[in-house]
């Protein structure tokens, strides 16, 4: 009440109205994602890197590993 007290008092004063400040923005991060074997995904994450391990083709980004799965890739346990 007393915000709107002041901006009414201020605009009469020919400040040509009350501009609030808004509230300061607060940096939030976030976890990285983990998926569990079996989750399917479309495309594989940025820097990802290919692994061969006994004739089978794996993609890995961190500790996540991919093989191809219907027109995506499908998480798996690590291969070693």
């Amino acid at each position: 009440m007393k915000t709107f007290l002041l901006c009414a008092a201020a605009s009469s004063l020919l400040l040509g109205g009350c501009v609030v400040a808004p509230p300061p923005l607060v940096s939030v991060q976030s976890a990285p994602v983990v998926y569990q074997p079996g989750y399917v995904v479309r495309t594989l994450p940025y820097g990802y890197r290919t692994v061969r391990y006994h004739r089978n083709v794996y993609y890995s980004s961190g500790n996540t590993y991919y093989r191809r799965h219907h027109g995506g890739y499908v998480v798996v346990t690590r291969p070693y």
